[in-house]
């Protein structure tokens, strides 16, 4: 498999996850246009930070310092809930 396929793949599964964690949000969220669009906000808003952050050159030293403290900037924080004693 040539590297632009696998690219293409890569970005068809993420876009696919993107599209069903949106779907899931919106039919879980109150029947009110506004919950809806918060609801489906998160998953977009991912999307287009992965994009953005890939699309950042690593040729370059500096840049790809910058890719990677980006990544970890949007890595998901731990969830801190069963300490907090919240459900």
């Amino acid at each position: 498999m040539s590297v632009s396929r696998k690219q293409w793949a890569v970005r068809a599964v993420l876009v696919l996850g993107v599209a069903a964690s949106t779907a899931a949000n919106i039919l879980h969220a109150q029947d009110n246009p506004v919950a809806r669009a918060i609801a489906a906000w998160p998953p977009l808003a991912l999307l287009l930070t992965v994009e953005i952050i890939a699309r950042i050159p690593v040729r370059r030293r500096g840049l790809a310092v910058a890719r990677l403290a980006a990544t970890v900037c949007v890595r998901p924080a731990p969830c801190r809930c069963a300490s907090s004693g919240v459900p």
